[in-house]
């Protein structure tokens, strides 16, 4: 009896490794796949945060937004190019993490230009968080 449950301890554990392993690595849908929520500019999103952050994250996060707006920096990287567009504010600005996959086109991508860039909305810390971005 005790090699029973012992068995079947073992077997619930494997299983219980395997779907959260399974979860983990689950791909998901690229938002390039994904019709945005919301369509703003950059300075416009900033501002929303800025101004009632409880109310914007309301609004904006978990949600696929297309920004446009300008590039004041672009960091090219195989795990995590980043992309910053320009607000209205000196002290933050729109952070961009792109998918690595977007590494050619960023290539070409440089200050002052005006770019929209599709991602999932995460937040606000100094500046306002996408992941997953696309260039649109």
């Amino acid at each position: 009896m005790k090699k029973l449950i012992l068995i079947g301890g073992i077997l619930i554990a494997i299983g219980g490794i395997a779907f959260g392993t399974y979860e983990y690595y689950r791909p998901t849908d690229s938002t390039a796949n994904i019709k945005e929520d919301i369509a703003i500019s950059a300075g416009d999103l900033f501002t929303a945060f800025e101004e009632d952050e409880t109310n914007a994250n309301t609004a904006y996060t978990d949600k696929v937004v297309a920004v446009t707006g300008v590039v004041i920096d672009v960091k090219q990287s195989d795990e995590a190019p980043t992309v910053i567009l320009e607000t209205t504010s000196a002290m933050g600005g729109i952070l961009c993490t792109m998918y690595p996959s977007e590494n050619s086109k960023l290539a070409s991508l440089k200050q002052g230009d005006s770019v929209t860039i599709k991602g999932k909305c995460t937040g606000f810390l100094m500046d306002v968080v996408l992941k997953e971005c696309v260039i649109n």
